[in-house]
């Protein structure tokens, strides 16, 4: 995913160098130039604004232009970019950081920031129709993170939104954001909606006080999120319509309950529902929580949407969020989702998709009867050894025997664990 999103900074950047009188790279500081707004009034459409590392002590608007605005992360992909180029706006606390307000578009991106002390406002505001991208920069401490208001729909990716003092993302006011792949901590409320029909996918929102999501009124699709260790209600959904909670795993809030419904008939299928301390489910749709209506493809009781209460098993919480090859949330997503290559056969629950690394041998670039034979052939017929070895460790022991054979076995044609890392 790194890799993808650094090819299209630098296929932006290569496009606007090549767009004629525009397309300029204008360097903060510069003799001219001491301030990110200052090189954002000096730029024109396609033109970038590359910062250096620093504390910029002000607020910043983007005026309407199609232009990038980015630390020197988008050149090197090194994350201390992000730490180290702030936008501070502690001498005008009481305005958003960054502003878009102008009908900015999906040419207008944000990349490599920290983003804080708005202590009376946002850390970025999206209103007017602005449906910027705002993609890899850290949001902090600020009074709220980020809202989307008056119809904007920006692209939110990959960002961390961590302590702002309130909300650390809200939609509002039929604003309909992308919001993919972010972590937030540390807040009153992770996220809220009250209005159009975001996509939240792949997040991790925890250490919130109230709510995860909170959602009144909006009709979100909330797919593959890990809502993980929120005191409060993990998602609680009031007054709503079409809203669609698929392959989450929403789990040990310490107060709250896992899913809360109220005046609302969302879609709430092949969830992780566990370890809520005020209950798993209340007020959700007849059949949803009951656990003892059956069993998935892979034995685990579940109701008869293919919710399961299972300990997801996460690799070392809070520092990851990412399945353990034994986790009981691989491989029974919905299984309409689309699955990368590497996550076969079905996705998985929650934020991060558990990517097979063993068990190729063969390298065709799929799991299948093929390893099987390969593997069978290196250790009992003398047939050429997995390339790099560790390929063909399905087991993660250290040792490539039939116990991996056994492993893959299972593995392809009885439901079993997938290949270790």
């Amino acid at each position: 995913m790194k890799a993808v999103v650094k090819a299209f900074f630098c296929f932006t950047i290569i496009l606007s160098l090549f767009s004629g009188a525009s397309g300029r790279i204008i360097y903060i500081p510069s003799p001219s130039l001491a301030t990110i707004q200052g090189g954002i009034n000096y730029a024109l459409d396609g033109d970038t604004v590359l910062v250096n590392s620093g504390t910029y002590y002000e607020n910043i608007n983007f005026k309407g232009k199609k232009i990038v605005v980015a630390s020197r992360y988008l050149l090197d992909n090194d994350t201390s970019q992000i730490s180290s180029t702030i936008i501070d706006a502690t001498y005008k606390p009481s305005s958003p950081v960054v502003t878009f307000k102008s009908r900015e578009d999906s040419l207008t991106i944000l990349t490599g920031f920290t983003i804080q002390n708005s202590t009376n406002f946002w850390g970025v505001l999206c209103d007017s129709g602005s449906s910027p991208v705002i993609i890899h920069n850290q949001i902090k401490s600020n009074n709220r993170g980020m809202v989307c208001t008056n119809s904007s729909n920006p692209s939110v990716k990959d960002n961390s939104l961590l302590n702002n003092t309130d909300i650390g993302l809200l939609g509002e006011a039929n604003s309909s954001p992308l919001i993919e792949g972010n972590n937030l901590s540390g807040h009153q409320t992770g996220m809220k909606f009250t209005s159009g029909a975001p996509l939240i996918q792949r997040n991790v929102v925890t250490q919130s006080i109230q709510q995860g999501i909170s959602i009144t009124g909006a009709s979100p699709q909330v797919f593959n999120n890990t809502i993980a260790n929120n005191t409060g209600n993990g998602v609680e959904i009031t007054s709503s319509t079409g809203v669609n909670l698929k392959n989450n795993i929403i789990v040990s809030s310490s107060a709250g309950i896992g899913i809360k419904v109220s005046s609302s008939t969302p879609d709430i299928g092949y969830n992780d529902v566990w370890n809520n301390a005020g209950g798993n489910f209340s007020g959700t749709p007849q059949g949803v929580g009951n656990m003892f209506w059956g069993k998935n493809l892979k034995g685990i009781p579940c109701d008869q949407f293919f919710n399961i209460s299972q300990e997801p098993r996460f690799v070392s919480p809070p520092a990851d969020f990412s399945l353990q090859c034994s986790s009981p949330c691989i491989d029974v997503g919905d299984p309409s989702f689309p699955v990368s290559p590497s996550g076969r056969p079905w996705i998985d629950m929650g934020a991060f998709e558990y990517l097979i690394t063993t068990g190729d041998v063969d390298s065709n670039g799929k799991l299948d009867v093929s390893d099987v034979v390969y593997l069978i052939n290196y250790c009992y017929k003398g047939g050429p050894a997995p390339n790099p070895l560790l390929k063909g460790d399905v087991t993660a022991d250290g040792a490539v025997n039939a116990n991996d054979i056994i492993h893959l076995i299972s593995y392809l044609f009885r439901n079993g664990m997938p290949p270790c890392h």
